[in-house]
């Protein structure tokens, strides 16, 4: 392993972590939900559904605040009105593949079946520990997902909904970007592994693939430190009851604080 590359991501790790920008949106999205007093499981499932299609928080709380049941979308009027309008919900680049109205239409409708029930059907239990690749396998089945998008709606189901999963070490390192990282190391995934336990770290893979793509973001130039958290601040802004919950959580653009 390279030993300055380690160093580096130990420093870059720690920040992520001390400042929360390593997955903003998770603490950010459950405390939305919590604040909004969203009990039904299938509905906060929808709201998280649909921030997953359009991968803006700003989005998907105008969408869900006209469409706030999936079967209001069967039902009609929005759900019509979104193909010559898909300039009127903005979609991050993750999902730019759904930028084109008709794919957004698809992928919408494919969601409006993937209630609790049909995630139930396919190895989401919710009540015990839930096989992580049965739930990779399903969200990679609905139409316009790809691996990365049904990789992060298993970051969303377990940091968000609270289900019970956690992905395997080859789930992880089969990303494009936890590659990218770890041949920048010079490593593998469990020699890293080991070598966090030894600085006494120990994260879940997950977290592991994160900090591996946004380490190796910050080596090449294309992620700045805290670069989530602003955009998230950014975005939240207009809207006053987003901003408030962006200023509730525990959020902090200058800590040195290292894993």
């Amino acid at each position: 392993m390279n030993r300055d590359a380690f160093n580096s991501f130990m420093f870059v790790s720690g920040r992520l972590f001390g400042s929360g920008d390593l997955d903003p949106l998770y603490p950010y999205l459950r405390n939305l939900l919590s604040g909004r007093g969203t009990t039904d499981m299938d509905d906060r499932l929808w709201f998280v559904q649909l921030y997953h299609a359009f991968y803006r928080v700003d989005t998907a709380w105008r969408f869900w605040a006209a469409v706030p049941k999936r079967e209001d979308l069967v039902a009609g009027a929005v759900f019509v009105g979104v193909g010559p309008g898909v300039g009127n919900w903005p979609i991050a680049t993750e999902r730019r593949n759904l930028r084109q109205s008709s794919r957004l239409n698809e992928h919408l409708g494919e969601l409006t079946k993937a209630n609790l029930v049909w995630w139930i059907d396919r190895g989401a239990k919710l009540w015990q520990p839930v096989e992580w690749q049965a739930v990779y396998d399903a969200a990679l089945a609905l139409k316009h997902n790809g691996p990365w998008a049904a990789f992060k709606w298993t970051d969303l189901a377990r940091y968000v909904l609270g289900w019970d999963l956690t992905p395997t070490p080859p789930s992880v390192a089969s990303g494009a970007g936890p590659e990218l990282g770890l041949k920048l190391l010079e490593t593998n995934l469990e020699e890293l592994g080991a070598a966090l336990a030894t600085k006494g770290v120990t994260m879940p893979w997950d977290q592991i693939e994160t900090c591996l793509c946004k380490w190796h973001g910050v080596e090449t130039g294309h992620y700045k430190i805290y670069q989530d958290l602003k955009e998230l601040e950014h975005q939240t802004a207009p809207i006053p009851e987003l901003a408030a919950v962006f200023a509730r959580t525990n959020f902090s653009l200058n800590s040195p604080v290292r894993p």
